[in-house]
């Protein structure tokens, strides 16, 4: 049963990677936000880490980066909380892959843009909390500081 409901998943993430994500109607690209959205809301400890994997897995973080460009602002804010709770470890255990993944689409130089909207400030403060949140970090701010000095 475990296997039927996972291989359901994962047609469900390559319908939504595929045909809704990158989809030139926002109606179509809400939609299926709002898929990963339900998913994301109702997925924790080893069903929140299979999620991530799958969406990782999918390259779903790339166009879930380019979504956070979109004119319509119904799609920007539901990509950052999307974005938002995808990088909480309460989600996902393995949310450091997908704060990877992400940082590699350049979504942490995109959501810097989404701070100067009045509409968008509280869920984009809440995707880069989340994404920025690694033990790692403060090393890492430290690296790029010393490489720009250079």
């Amino acid at each position: 049963m475990a296997e039927e409901e996972m291989s359901l998943h994962e047609l469900l993430v390559i319908v939504i990677q595929e045909n809704l994500l990158g989809s030139p109607s926002a109606d179509e690209r809400a939609e299926g936000l709002g898929i990963l959205m339900e998913m994301v809301s109702v997925s924790y400890g080893n069903a929140g880490r299979d999620m991530g994997h799958l969406l990782r897995a999918s390259g779903v973080p790339v166009p879930l980066t380019a979504l956070l460009s979109d004119d319509d602002l119904a799609v920007r804010n539901q990509v950052l909380w999307v974005i938002g709770n995808l990088c909480s470890d309460s989600v996902d255990v393995d949310s450091a892959l997908t704060k990877k993944a992400l940082m590699a689409a350049g979504a942490d130089k995109v959501l810097f843009g989404c701070l100067d909207e009045e509409a968008t400030i509280e869920l984009a403060c809440a995707a880069l909390q989340n994404l920025c949140h690694d033990a790692r970090s403060p090393a890492l701010t430290d690296e790029r500081a010393h490489r720009n000095q250079s």
